[in-house]
Formats: C-alpha cells, structure tokens, sequence
C-alpha cells in the first residue's frame, strides 16, 4: 500500500509543478518518471505476493486446466492451454502448478513486450505430474543470467514439494521454456471404520 501512496503523492506533485512552470515540469519529470517506474514495479511485485496466498475458487472448482485457461481468456498474452492431466490431485500440487504457470506468464509478457504468445502444456505419466510454458518472446542469454527472482521463486515453490525445474532459452530472440516435473503424492488411507450409533 505505501507504494501506491508514494505513487500517487509523486504523480501530484509532478501535475501541480506542471501547471506553474514548464521548465520545473521537465526538471520534476526526470527526476520523478524513473522513480514512479520503481515505486510501481515494487508496487506489483506486492500484488503478486498478496496474489499468491489467494486461492482462486476456479482452481477450487474445476482444477488447473480450467483456472489457467480463465487466466488466458483475460489475458493480454495470447495463450494455448492443453490439459494432459488425467484427474484432479492435491491442492499443493495444484496450487504449487497454478502459481508457477501464472508466473511464468506474467514474466513472458512482462519481458516478451506485445505480441508475445505461450502455450502451457500439462502432462501426467509414471507417478509425476508436469508442465511445460513455452513462450516465443525475446529469450535471453543462458550464458549472462545467473537466474533472477523470478527463477529462484519458481525453483523455491518447485523443490519445496520434490519436484524439479529446468529454464532453457535457445538464446536471444529464440523464446523461453520452463519445464517442471512433480511427484504425484499418496493419497492417505481412507479411513473405512463405520461409526455405531
């Protein structure tokens, strides 16, 4: 929230001086442009975090295939979902899935600029849920990244649960594709014991 505040208090300022005096305008307009680029960058990387302990009640209801294909038809990234999976299984796996894919979307279009498509491709085989986000924006190096917050976030909620990820761009201007593979985990026993009245 303070970095909305700030936002809004910084985009005042910079009105009320334009209507005073031009040349204070452009002086306030280098100054305050690179730092309401910053404040809103924070500003939705605050969002995301709030987003991300939201459960949406599609997922809920319908499972992953059926939240990530509403998540396409509202976003601005042209987007493909095929849903390989063969049922519905834990809320971690599904959320875990969820999130990843969500943000590896908002990277591609963050990073891919318009006009930038994806496909999310979900897959189920031997015991292993995964997914497959392929983009076919800008790419990036694999040689200059180290791998930033983005990564390191979606490696963190993926090992947390067992699973792996891999980043592959075929360099720059090739596109990006993330690939995770994650245990299937055992359902508990059922408890079978009828209760006496």
């Amino acid at each position: 929230m303070r970095p909305l505040l700030a936002l809004f208090f910084s985009l005042s300022l910079a009105g009320f001086v334009s209507a005073e005096n031009r040349a204070i305008a452009v002086s306030v307009n280098n100054v305050v442009h690179p730092i309401t680029v910053e404040v809103l960058e924070h500003a939705i990387d605050d969002l995301r975090t709030v987003a991300h302990g939201i459960y949406p009640q599609v997922l809920a209801d319908g499972g992953v295939g059926a939240a990530l294909t509403e998540v396409s038809r509202r976003s601005p990234l042209r987007t493909s979902v095929l849903d390989g999976w063969h049922g519905r299984h834990s809320d971690v796996v599904e959320s875990t899935v969820y999130f990843c894919c969500l943000e590896c979307l908002q990277n591609a279009a963050k990073h891919g600029g318009p006009g930038v498509s994806a496909t999310v491709r979900l897959s189920e085989r031997h015991g292993r849920v995964g997914f497959v986000v392929e983009d076919d924006g800008p790419g990036f190096d694999p040689a200059a990244v180290s791998g930033g917050s983005g990564l390191t976030n979606l490696r963190d909620r993926v090992t947390a649960i067992g699973g792996t990820l891999s980043a592959e761009s075929r360099g720059e201007g090739q596109g990006t594709t993330i690939s995770v593979r994650l245990p299937i985990p055992e359902e508990p026993a059922r408890d079978t014991t009828e209760i006496d009245d």
